[in-house]
């Protein structure tokens, strides 16, 4: 069988082996859990996990540069990339980064976007704060931000949604000014929701049963 990776913020390097031992094994056998068996090992992927799947791709680059902060917070001069202190900065310059696209972090498998603000006198400046925890990863880069997003809303032209979030970059980047989102009302802001601020984010609720 495959090694699996298990990656979790709250466990420190350095912590008891036994600790994370039976942090996996809880994870692994917990009510709920479906077990695989011979029955089910060769089924095809679910929807879900499809959706799953692509949005990792979507999420993550081709190139597997791992971004990590020493200090917290809505600014920093350096980071950690693949293990070696770096100048985010310069880093961002030399290799012409776009800087419409977000670092995404690793939020316990869920990808969460942080947005640049700003960049000045060495000191690159976000919309919502990075931590030492996560490890972060720069979105992929897309040919045209508007047209992407636009296609990818079109998509969900049918949702029947009560209240919708939609992040002011999206608004921005999206060139949403005098266009209006057929299946989305609500306001055009920066949210927190679940887990901290959300960046180049678009959140809606619906209502079933």
């Amino acid at each position: 069988m495959p090694r699996l990776i298990f990656k979790c913020p709250h466990i420190k390097a350095g912590a008891s082996k036994t600790h994370a031992a039976n942090t996996v094994e809880y994870i692994a056998t917990r009510d709920g859990v479906d077990f695989v068996t011979d029955a089910n090992r060769n089924k095809p992927a679910t929807v879900k996990q499809k959706e799953l799947i692509d949005k990792i791709v979507r999420d993550y680059p081709d190139s597997q540069q791992l971004f990590e902060f020493e200090d917290e917070g809505f600014t920093v001069t350096h980071c950690l990339i693949d293990g070696k202190k770096t100048v985010l900065a310069e880093y961002i310059a030399k290799n012409n980064v776009d800087t419409k696209l977000p670092l995404v972090g690793d939020y316990s498998g869920n990808g969460v976007n942080i947005s640049i603000k700003a960049i000045e006198d060495g000191v690159v400046s976000f919309y919502a704060p990075v931590f030492s925890s996560i490890k972060y990863r720069l979105a992929k880069p897309v040919e045209n931000y508007a047209n992407e997003f636009n296609a990818r809303i079109s998509k969900l032209k049918n949702t029947k949604a009560v209240f919708s979030c939609n992040c002011i970059l999206n608004f921005l980047y999206g060139e949403l000014e005098g266009k209006r989102l057929e299946a989305f009302a609500g306001p055009v802001t920066f949210g927190e929701i679940a887990y901290q601020l959300v960046n180049q984010t678009l959140v809606y609720v619906t209502v079933e049963g």
